[in-house]
């Protein structure tokens, strides 16, 4: 009696099934060809039942294989779909304390929230557009395109400083310097330095006013007393983002108060007061002497 190598004696498991039933299926069909004896004959029949086995066997594989790397692929999407929520996307709410609503971009420009304010911030490939909710004031350094999407429109700009509000289903840009260019109810309009745009219920207003200062939010709210500059200093570096390098030797204390958005004017203060002076290195760093 023949054995084909390949052929499993254990009995009652599925695969016995299987392969009991192609045996079945494989006889019942098999003809003998003609001038084949006996043992060719059934050579050649398990031969055939051996095929069929080992090509769906490949084929189960190769769906396997697919199904493995389908789910890494899916798996790999959410994974990154978590991390950009998590960690690369951040939203800020100001509140009443002037001094914790100052938000920095990834180009190092500067948003100032009002009360309540909400903005979103992507750092995927330091992207320069945000969301915003509510009321702003941009400090935006010079680059590529930057972006200000709000419920009821846009803000687009290169490099300037500008407030927009978005809130009771209005919009209200003003430009402080530079060029504002203003995406609103399909209409794209272009505001300059002491220019207002205003849109509510789908209709728009331009108008000057060069009255407008900082807004108020803005601002550098603080009052100290015999406050020595190696405190003050770092306050006014996390506000206004500049490094201030102090290699003065005064040990005096400054007592004084500030309610302005210029860093040069708190600077200006503390130096004449203290009759110490200062140089201003390039935009982001300065020098006391």
């Amino acid at each position: 009696m023949f054995r084909h190598p390949n052929l499993n004696t254990n009995k009652g498991t599925f695969d016995d099934v299987t392969f009991n039933t192609k045996v079945d299926q494989s006889i019942r069909y098999f003809n003998v060809p003609a001038l084949k004896n006996k043992e060719d004959a059934l050579n050649l029949l398990l031969q055939k039942i051996t095929n069929e086995t080992v090509e769906q066997t490949v084929g189960s594989k190769i769906r396997k294989i697919y199904f493995t790397v389908g789910s890494i692929a899916a798996a790999a999407c959410i994974a990154l779909f978590f991390v950009y929520s998590f960690f690369l996307v951040e939203t800020h709410t100001g509140t009443n304390q002037s001094s914790s609503n100052v938000v920095f971009l990834p180009d190092n420009s500067r948003v100032f929230l009002a009360d309540g304010a909400t903005v979103t911030v992507s750092h995927l490939f330091n992207q320069r557009n945000v969301k915003l909710e509510g009321e702003a004031y941009f400090e935006v350094k010079k680059g590529s395109d930057f972006y200000v999407k709000t419920n009821e429109g846009g803000v687009l700009v290169i490099g300037t400083r500008f407030s927009v509000n978005s809130s009771n289903q209005s919009l209200l840009v003003h430009c402080f310097e530079g060029v504002v260019g203003v995406d609103y109810n399909k209409q794209k309009v272009k505001i300059s330095e002491g220019v207002q745009f205003s849109g509510m219920n789908k209709t728009s207003n331009i108008v000057e006013d060069n009255n407008i200062g900082y807004p108020g939010f803005a601002l550098f709210n603080y009052s100290c007393e015999n406050k020595h500059l190696n405190e003050l200093w770092p306050l006014v570096e996390q506000y206004f983002g500049v490094e201030i390098e102090n290699v003065s030797s005064t040990p005096e204390s400054f007592t004084g108060s500030f309610h302005t958005g210029n860093v040069q004017e708190v600077i200006d203060i503390v130096c004449t007061s203290m009759k110490i002076s200062y140089e201003v290195i390039d935009e982001d760093v300065v020098r006391i002497k």
